[in-house]
């Protein structure tokens, strides 16, 4: 586990070591929707986790460099906000995607912000920076995400807690 407010609050990871028949279901579509996309006999988990949001977290804007697909699970959106309806929103903003350059090819004006129910999959390329917008509800915010490429990538994914880059520095 792993908790850090900007980084989208509680972290559990390698759900593929889960021995849980709902999440090997899960890790089993993760892995056939990322075959299909990348034209591949094999995929591989680089790393996967359920994510915990409470009132106040967030996820900064980030790329995932060592995987080509990423991949979020909505379990439960949490508490909808009438006064924030992008709360807890995942926000796709990468100038890559047309359709958050509406203005301009090379300036990212619009972020891509699908709609997530339970059940919803969101798949897109690793390489494309996304965030989640600060969570505003009372009820935990639970989805589940994966990182995965043709091969098993050597290394462990995870930084060491003391090298973190979300860290603060020590002083």
């Amino acid at each position: 586990n792993r908790y850090f407010r900007a980084a989208g609050g509680i972290k559990i990871y390698h759900l593929d070591r889960w021995e849980c028949p709902e999440a090997d279901l899960l890790n089993a579509r993760a892995l056939h929707v990322s075959q299909l996309l990348l034209g591949s006999e094999t995929a591989a988990i680089d790393l996967s986790w359920a994510n915990v949001s409470r009132h106040g977290d967030y996820a900064l804007a980030h790329s995932h460099e060592r995987t080509a697909v990423s991949i979020v699970y909505c379990v439960d959106p949490g508490d909808d906000d009438p006064m924030d309806p992008l709360s807890g929103k995942l926000a796709i903003v990468d100038p890559r995607v047309e359709v958050c350059c509406q203005t301009r090819k090379e300036a990212m004006t619009n972020p891509l912000m699908p709609r997530m129910g339970p059940g919803s999959m969101v798949v897109f390329p690793s390489v494309l920076v996304h965030s989640v917008n600060p969570y505003t509800g009372t009820r935990p915010r639970i989805t589940v995400a994966w990182n995965i490429d043709k091969d098993v990538i050597p290394g462990s994914p995870l930084p060491k807690p003391e090298t973190d880059r979300y860290s603060a520095p020590s002083r």
